[in-house]
């Protein structure tokens, strides 16, 4: 999944926690059970709006140390779902990433 960081949430309640906002549509719908490796994009979500998967789009993306299955949708609130990933990459000092993705129904 392709993430850039989610400036309007709140500070995680720990280190082992972060928040990203889903700017390119997956290839396939998303579920729980569904493993992940997310990608940071350079750019805030001000400049990344959110991109058709078919379309080529000039981005910059680095793989992050986060990877593992999607455990829970969080909620749904306005246009946006919020779901969680347990990371299960060793070592790694996040261990929950939580995913803002806009909503499309159907």
């Amino acid at each position: 999944l392709y993430v850039c960081e989610c400036p309007s949430t709140a500070a995680p309640d720990s280190a082992a926690e972060a928040f990203f906002q889903v700017v390119v549509c997956p290839s396939a719908p998303l579920q729980v059970g569904l493993v992940a490796h997310l990608h940071l994009i350079l750019g805030s979500p001000d400049t990344v709006s959110f991109i058709p998967q078919d379309i080529a789009a000039p981005l910059t993306a680095f793989p992050i140390n986060i990877c593992g299955p999607i455990t829970r949708v969080q909620a749904r609130c306005g246009d946006f779902l919020y779901l969680t990933i347990q990371n299960q990459v060793p070592g790694a000092p996040v261990v929950s990433a939580h995913l803002r993705i806009p909503w499309s129904p159907g």
